[in-house]
C-alpha cells in the first residue's frame, strides 16, 4: 500500500459500462489515483488514460497487476478473462473489485476463493450485476427488520419478475444475502415463439434447509398492466412484501400480520439516502473506505464466496433443466 491517504488503482478492461459508471465514481474519492489501464487495444487503452487522467497505459493486464506502484486492481473485462486476472491480482498481493460473475465455472471460483483466503490481509469484494437496479434501495431496510426478528423466523419466501430476459443469477444474489445459502434447487422452464419474439415461463423451488422453501417465477408473457414483480417473505409472525416497482419508492416496504392489512414501513432517517440518491447507494466509494481502513461496504457487493455460490447456482439451474426439472444439490463447501 501506498505511504500516506493515496490509494493507487490499476484499471484492467475499462469498457463502456466501467467508463460510464464505475471508474467515475471510483474517481471521486478523495486520494483516489489511477496510475496503471490496460483494455483490449491500445487504442482503448490510450483512450481511458486521456479521460481519467492515467499515468500509465499498460500492454497487458500482467503489467498492471504486477505493477508495485499499484495497490488496488479494478477488472472489467469479461468473465473468460476473470479467474487469470483475478488470480494474478491476488498473487501480486492487490486488492481486488471485480465485475460479475465471478468466473466462468465453480471450479475457476474455488480456484479464486481459495486465493483470497490464503491472504486474508487483502481487500476484495464483486460488483453487482445490476447497480442502481430492484431492491437496491430497500435492502438494508429489508437486513434491519430481519434481523430485528419483525416477521419471527422465515419459513418461505416468494420472488417474481417479469424482465425480458431471465437473470435468475442477480435475483438468486438478493435472496442468497437476505435469507442464505441454498442448497439444492429444481426449475421447470417453457419457452414459445409468440408474434416472432420468444417468451417464457420459468419456476425455480429452491430448498435453504431449516425448514425454509423458496419459489422464484419468472415470466415474459404477460401484459405489463397484468405484472405484479415483488419479494415476499413470509414467517411465523407475519410477512414483508416488498414492491419491484413501486409509484412511491418510500412505501415500497410493507409488514402484515394476522387479518391485518399490510401496513408501509417508513423509512428510518439514516438509511434514506438509498432513496434520494440516483445511485440508490454509492457502492465505489464504501468499498474504498473499507481498503483503507472504514467500515465493510455495503452487502450489495458481494464477497467472493457469495459470487462463487451464485456460479454454483446457475451450474444448478442448468443441470437441472437438463435432467428434465430434478432436484440439484449446491456445493456447501
Amino acid at each position: 500500500m501506498s505511504t500516506g491517504s493515496t490509494l493507487r488503482i490499476g484499471l484492467v478492461g475499462a469498457g463502456r459500462f466501467s467508463q460510464r459508471r464505475v471508474v467515475p465514481e471510483l474517481a471521486k474519492v478523495p486520494g483516489v489515483e489511477f496510475v496503471a489501464v490496460a483494455n483490449n487495444s491500445a487504442e482503448s487503452t490510450a483512450r481511458v488514460a486521456e479521460q481519467f487522467n492515467v499515468a500509465t497505459q499498460a500492454s497487458s493486464w500482467q503489467d498492471v497487476v504486477s505493477s508495485p506502484d499499484v495497490d488496488l486492481v479494478f477488472n472489467g473485462t469479461q468473465a473468460p478473462q476473470h479467474r487469470d486476472i483475478l488470480l494474478g491480482a491476488l498473487e501480486n498481493e492487490k486488492h481486488l473489485l471485480t465485475m460479475n460473475p465471478l468466473a466462468m465455472t465453480g471450479a475457476e471460483g474455488r480456484e479464486i476463493v481459495a486465493a483470497l483466503e490464503a491472504r486474508p490481509q487483502l481487500k476484495a469484494r464483486q460488483y453487482p450485476a445490476f447497480p442502481g437496479g430492484p431492491y437496491d434501495r430497500e435492502d438494508a431496510l429489508v437486513l434491519r427488520l430481519l434481523s430485528e426478528g419483525r416477521i419471527g423466523r422465515v419459513l418461505s419466501a416468494e420472488m417474481r419478475w417479469h424482465t425480458p430476459f431471465l437473470a435468475f443469477g442477480s435475483y438468486f444474489d438478493i435472496l442468497n444475502r437476505w435469507l442464505g445459502r441454498h442448497r439444492r434447487l429444481l426449475v421447470v422452464r417453457k419457452q414459445h415463439e409468440v408474434d416472432n419474439r420468444r417468451v417464457g415461463f420459468s419456476a425455480i423451488l429452491a430448498d435453504l434447509g431449516d425448514e425454509v422453501a423458496v419459489r422464484y417465477v419468472h415470466d415474459n408473457l404477460a401484459p405489463k398492466a397484468a405484472q405484479n414483480a415483488h419479494i415476499a417473505l413470509h414467517g411465523e409472525e407475519g410477512t414483508i412484501v416488498i414492491e419491484g416497482y413501486p409509484a412511491d419508492p418510500f412505501s415500497s416496504v410493507r409488514i402484515a400480520s394476522g387479518d391485518g392489512e399490510a401496513e408501509v414501513v417508513p423509512v428510518p432517517d439514516d438509511l434514506r439516502q438509498a432513496y434520494e440518491d440516483e445511485r440508490r447507494v454509492n457502492i465505489e466509494e464504501q468499498f474504498l473506505g473499507w481498503v483503507t481502513g472504514g467500515a465493510e461496504p455495503t452487502p450489495l457487493l458481494l464477497t467472493l464466496q457469495q459470487g462463487l455460490q451464485s456460479i454454483d447456482a446457475a451450474e444448478a439451474f442448468v443441470a437441472s433443466m437438463r435432467q428434465g426439472g430434478a432436484w440439484v444439490e449446491l456445493p456447501q463447501d
